[in-house]
């Protein structure tokens, strides 16, 4: 996985001063409110500070996120609330027993440019209980090129410098919901394609921003939804949310149909599992 992208000074002081870490990278910038509901759909909360990250249910007692989140997670102190389009209620809550953070996430800053390099971004979390809503699939491929997706998450929707109309630290208490196409690796810079997916929407001020991390990349095939990615950070180089081209970047799910299977059980793949078909 490449260069993390630079968001806004303000931003960086207060997520890092919360969590003591690089922030969550990636909310949803010219979005809608959820139009359903989503019963995969997790919230990642801190007592004290709230939602930091989202996450997808993929068995009763699993959820999946993305690696550079785990800083913020705590079994005993971190709650997750599961399938409710609100952050602060509804749907199940619960805690978190242990966090398996992937053997390759690695985290590293250039000292001359200061961008933020960041390898195999998932982690997965088991709560202390198995909950009764119902998980995401998981795929058994990559997604492929021009293919539709959506992007759900509780993070800013407006991009940096912040205003008295969207101060810092403001959080839409609803569910947002960013519909992409998915696009070859060739058209996203930064892209590490073997692990991971990039998709795009057409207004370049419209995308993922902070607090968005660690949620779905969601393709929906019949009545279901499938996970195709987990929110990594934006394509574009540029400082703060909404200002590049739309584009971001997802770990690639399908990547990691291995790992994922060795802790997690009770998973739902969209069709019968093919390990070659996973590309690990």
């Amino acid at each position: 996985m490449r260069a993390h992208t630079a968001l806004a000074a303000a931003v960086l002081a207060t997520v890092t001063a919360v969590f003591g870490t690089a922030p969550p990278a990636a909310a949803i910038i010219g979005g809608r409110e959820a139009t359903e509901k989503y019963s995969f759909m997790a919230t990642l909360h801190d007592p004290e500070h709230g939602h930091f990250c989202g996450a997808s249910l993929i068995a009763p007692q699993w959820v999946v996120t993305a690696g550079h989140c785990t800083p913020g997670v705590t079994a005993g102190r971190t709650m997750v609330r599961i399938g409710s389009t609100s952050r602060l209620e509804g749907g199940s809550l619960t805690g978190v027993a242990s966090v398996i953070l992937h053997p390759g996430y690695t985290k590293t800053r250039d000292p001359e440019t200061g961008d933020v390099r960041i390898t195999h971004d998932m982690a997965l979390i088991k709560l202390n209980r198995p909950v009764t809503q119902r998980p995401i699939r998981l795929p058994t491929r990559t997604a492929e090129p021009g293919g539709k997706a959506r992007v759900l998450g509780w993070g800013y929707t407006c991009p940096p410098p912040f205003t008295e109309n969207c101060p810092i630290g403001s959080l839409p208490t609803m569910l947002r919901e960013l519909d992409h196409i998915v696009i070859p690796d060739s058209h996203c810079a930064r892209i590490q394609g073997r692990e991971e997916v990039c998709a795009e929407v057409p207004h370049p001020k419209a995308g993922v921003c902070t607090h968005d991390s660690g949620g779905p990349l969601a393709r929906r095939a019949g009545r279901h939804w499938t996970l195709a990615g987990v929110t990594s950070r934006t394509e574009s180089m540029l400082p703060g949310c909404g200002t590049g081209n739309g584009r971001a970047i997802w770990t690639d799910v399908a990547a990691y149909h291995t790992w994922i299977s060795h802790y997690a059980s009770a998973l739902e793949y969209g069709s019968r599992p093919s390990l070659a078909a996973a590309r690990q």
